[in-house]
């Protein structure tokens, strides 16, 4: 996974999840979203 960075200058409390998603198909991005959530779970 890439490198975790605190969001500057934002008020919030709890975890931020940051998507970046360009055109893909849309079973890959769920895929993707799949596999990333059962890491950090």
């Amino acid at each position: 996974m890439a490198e975790i960075r605190p969001a500057g200058g934002v008020d919030f409390s709890g975890t931020l999840v940051r998507l970046h998603i360009g055109l893909e198909n849309v079973d890959d991005l769920i895929a993707d979203l799949d596999a990333g959530f059962q890491r950090i779970a």
